[in-house]
Protein backbone atom coordinates (compact mmCIF):
# COMPACT_ATOMS: atom_id res chain seq x y z
CA UNK A 1 0.00 0.00 0.00
CA UNK A 2 1.13 3.70 -1.09
CA UNK A 3 1.38 6.08 1.58
CA UNK A 4 -0.91 8.00 -1.05
CA UNK A 5 -3.90 4.70 -0.71
CA UNK A 6 -3.61 5.01 3.20
CA UNK A 7 -4.68 8.59 3.52
CA UNK A 8 -7.67 7.50 1.13
CA UNK A 9 -7.96 4.11 3.06
CA UNK A 10 -8.05 5.74 6.51
CA UNK A 11 -10.37 8.13 6.42
CA UNK A 12 -12.99 5.41 4.66
CA UNK A 13 -12.04 2.99 7.44
CA UNK A 14 -12.97 5.75 10.61
CA UNK A 15 -16.36 6.02 8.45
CA UNK A 16 -17.33 3.11 8.91
CA UNK A 17 -16.63 3.14 12.47
CA UNK A 18 -12.58 1.80 12.88
CA UNK A 19 -11.26 3.90 15.92
CA UNK A 20 -8.42 6.38 15.46
CA UNK A 21 -6.83 4.07 18.04
CA UNK A 22 -7.86 0.69 15.89
CA UNK A 23 -6.21 2.83 12.56
CA UNK A 24 -2.67 3.22 14.63
CA UNK A 25 -2.55 -0.35 16.24
CA UNK A 26 -2.42 -2.10 13.10
CA UNK A 27 0.23 0.11 11.88
CA UNK A 28 1.79 -1.07 14.86
CA UNK A 29 1.69 -4.38 14.30
CA UNK A 30 3.06 -4.48 10.82
CA UNK A 31 6.31 -3.23 12.31
CA UNK A 32 7.78 -6.81 12.89
CA UNK A 33 6.23 -7.60 9.42
CA UNK A 34 6.57 -4.67 7.29
CA UNK A 35 9.59 -2.62 6.44
CA UNK A 36 9.11 1.12 6.32
CA UNK A 37 6.22 1.93 8.56
CA UNK A 38 7.35 5.29 9.99
CA UNK A 39 5.93 7.34 7.25
CA UNK A 40 2.72 5.56 7.52
CA UNK A 41 2.24 6.28 11.14
CA UNK A 42 3.40 10.22 10.13
CA UNK A 43 -0.14 9.70 7.21
CA UNK A 44 -2.54 8.55 9.72
CA UNK A 45 -1.39 11.26 11.94
CA UNK A 46 -1.92 13.48 9.23
CA UNK A 47 -5.41 12.60 8.45
CA UNK A 48 -6.85 12.30 12.49
CA UNK A 49 -5.36 15.79 13.04
CA UNK A 50 -7.10 17.21 9.29
CA UNK A 51 -10.32 15.38 11.28
CA UNK A 52 -9.83 17.08 14.48
CA UNK A 53 -8.75 14.37 16.22
CA UNK A 54 -6.29 15.92 18.83
CA UNK A 55 -2.85 13.96 18.91
CA UNK A 56 -1.61 12.23 20.83
CA UNK A 57 -3.84 9.24 21.01
CA UNK A 58 -3.86 7.48 24.80
CA UNK A 59 -0.80 5.67 25.16
CA UNK A 60 -1.84 1.19 24.21
CA UNK A 61 1.33 -0.36 25.85
CA UNK A 62 0.72 -2.52 29.22
CA UNK A 63 4.70 -3.61 29.21
CA UNK A 64 8.14 -2.42 30.28
CA UNK A 65 11.32 -3.77 29.27
CA UNK A 66 11.25 -5.34 32.91
CA UNK A 67 7.78 -7.49 31.63
CA UNK A 68 7.33 -7.62 28.35
CA UNK A 69 8.90 -11.13 27.71
CA UNK A 70 6.83 -12.41 30.35
CA UNK A 71 3.82 -10.92 28.87
CA UNK A 72 4.67 -12.14 25.23
CA UNK A 73 4.58 -15.44 26.58
CA UNK A 74 0.97 -15.25 28.16
CA UNK A 75 -0.06 -13.96 24.87
CA UNK A 76 1.53 -16.59 22.65
CA UNK A 77 0.20 -19.24 25.44
CA UNK A 78 -3.38 -17.58 25.24
CA UNK A 79 -3.12 -17.47 21.90
CA UNK A 80 -1.37 -21.03 20.79
CA UNK A 81 -1.79 -23.41 23.88
CA UNK A 82 0.24 -23.97 27.02
CA UNK A 83 3.27 -25.41 24.61
CA UNK A 84 4.21 -22.08 23.99
CA UNK A 85 5.34 -21.51 27.72
CA UNK A 86 9.10 -22.05 26.85
CA UNK A 87 9.33 -21.31 23.26
CA UNK A 88 11.88 -17.93 23.48
CA UNK A 89 13.92 -21.14 24.58
CA UNK A 90 13.42 -23.29 22.11
CA UNK A 91 15.05 -23.90 18.75
CA UNK A 92 18.63 -24.51 17.76
CA UNK A 93 21.42 -22.51 18.81
CA UNK A 94 21.57 -20.81 15.99
CA UNK A 95 17.64 -19.88 15.71
CA UNK A 96 16.86 -19.71 19.20
CA UNK A 97 17.21 -15.85 19.13
CA UNK A 98 14.68 -15.79 16.96
CA UNK A 99 12.25 -16.86 19.28
CA UNK A 100 13.26 -15.09 21.89
CA UNK A 101 12.79 -12.20 20.38
CA UNK A 102 9.30 -13.43 18.96
CA UNK A 103 8.05 -13.60 22.22
CA UNK A 104 9.83 -10.60 23.78
CA UNK A 105 9.72 -8.54 20.83
CA UNK A 106 6.22 -9.69 18.50
CA UNK A 107 4.15 -10.80 21.46
CA UNK A 108 5.56 -8.76 24.15
CA UNK A 109 5.34 -5.34 22.89
CA UNK A 110 2.34 -5.27 19.92
CA UNK A 111 0.37 -8.46 20.74
CA UNK A 112 -0.09 -7.30 24.67
CA UNK A 113 -1.04 -3.84 23.64
CA UNK A 114 -4.77 -2.65 24.28
CA UNK A 115 -6.60 -1.05 21.31
CA UNK A 116 -7.07 -4.96 19.05
CA UNK A 117 -7.67 -8.22 20.86
CA UNK A 118 -5.88 -11.61 19.70
CA UNK A 119 -8.41 -12.65 17.08
CA UNK A 120 -7.96 -9.03 15.18
CA UNK A 121 -3.94 -9.13 15.62
CA UNK A 122 -4.12 -12.77 14.42
CA UNK A 123 -6.07 -11.42 11.66
CA UNK A 124 -3.64 -8.28 10.50
CA UNK A 125 -0.64 -10.49 11.06
CA UNK A 126 -1.92 -13.43 8.56
CA UNK A 127 -3.12 -10.53 5.78
CA UNK A 128 0.42 -8.87 6.34
CA UNK A 129 2.20 -12.54 6.10
CA UNK A 130 -0.17 -13.24 2.69
CA UNK A 131 0.90 -9.72 1.25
Amino acid sequence: MSLLNLKAMVPAALNFGVTPVEVKEIVYQAVAYIEMVFPFLHGINDVLTARGIKLPLEGQSNTTTGNRLEKGIQAQVGIFGYGMKEFDKSGTQESRHINHWLADNCFGDYYSRYGLDYKQREMITFCFLSA
